[in-house]
């Protein structure tokens, strides 16, 4: 599966990507939002998965502008973040698919999710 990861720390990036890679996905590796625009519009992911916590543009503002492209509309988003304000109920009105609090969830439950969202 090609999956999209937008995470702005690198150390953790290199983690999920190391995992996520050894269980047999490919995976682009995003900053910020904007950089996660131009590589989805290169290459369509199968699921996004993504920290709310970004740079210039917030979690948030990506799950808008995301949204609003009626052809990514079905690509599943796992929100996968240090970030607790936002609240799951909010993010899955925003359009996320899974939300995954980064800090107590292992690796093994977010390619569980991964998985369970692309064999719908």
């Amino acid at each position: 599966m090609h999956l999209l990861l937008i995470e702005p720390d690198r150390l953790t990036a290199e983690a999920i990507i190391d995992f996520l890679q050894s269980n047999g996905n490919t995976i682009k590796w995003a900053q910020g939002a904007e950089q996660a625009i131009a590589a989805i519009d290169n290459q369509v992911p199968g699921v996004v998965i993504t920290e709310l916590a970004l740079g210039a543009h917030s979690g948030i503002e990506f799950l808008h502008e995301f949204k609003s492209y009626a052809e990514w509309s079905d690509i599943p988003i796992i929100v996968f973040t240090v970030d607790y304000f936002a609240g799951p109920a909010n993010l899955l009105k925003l359009g996320a698919s899974a939300y995954l609090y980064k800090p107590k969830t292992p690796l093994t439950l977010l390619l569980q999710t991964i998985n369970n969202l692309t064999t719908k």
